[in-house]
């Protein structure tokens, strides 16, 4: 996402994040032609529920590491740093 010697100025973060998103949901609406369901795990999750829906097909998510998710019975590990939960 970042080349050269210096990261770009925040300045076009915006713009750089909705042609990221664009080129994204083209790739996953181009490999969803023609499907009846769309699986998706890890970042293709956010453009897949708007692929599929605009398509009318189904949206599975699959996740590779369940123990992450929220459940009553396994919560979610607790992350390092100052937000770290008691």
């Amino acid at each position: 996402m970042v080349t050269g010697a210096t990261p770009p100025p925040a300045a076009g973060l915006p713009r750089r994040a909705a042609e990221l998103v664009a080129a994204q949901s083209g790739a996953v609406a181009a490999a969803a032609a023609g499907c009846d369901a769309l699986v998706a795990a890890g970042m293709r999750q956010f453009a897949a529920r708007s692929v599929t829906g605009k398509l009318g097909i189904r949206s599975v998510y699959a996740s590779y590491q369940p123990v992450t998710l929220p459940s009553p019975h396994r919560p979610p590990q607790p992350r390092p740093g100052p937000f770290r939960r008691t």
